[in-house]
């Protein structure tokens, strides 16, 4: 299945199963966006994903800055 260029919202994306996903989605043609609470996380999971992988940090109990990644 191609998942060319469609992007690919991994919320606890940087490490287990999850960074699993984001290097399958990545495979397949995605560009996987991975999140976490920490910065060093989401760097330690980009070094790890191709360079075309993206990463963001997020409160998930914080409604705003999430509505703010669903938009960007």
């Amino acid at each position: 299945m191609s998942l060319k260029n469609a992007r690919v919202l991994i919320i606890g994306g940087t490490s287990g199963i999850g960074l699993g996903v984001a290097s399958a989605v990545a495979e397949r043609g995605a560009i996987p966006i991975v999140v976490s609470r920490q910065q060093s996380s989401v760097d330690r999971a980009l070094s790890e994903l191709p360079d075309h992988a993206r990463g963001a940090t997020v409160d998930l109990t914080d409604v705003s800055a999430l509505e703010r990644l669903a938009v960007d």
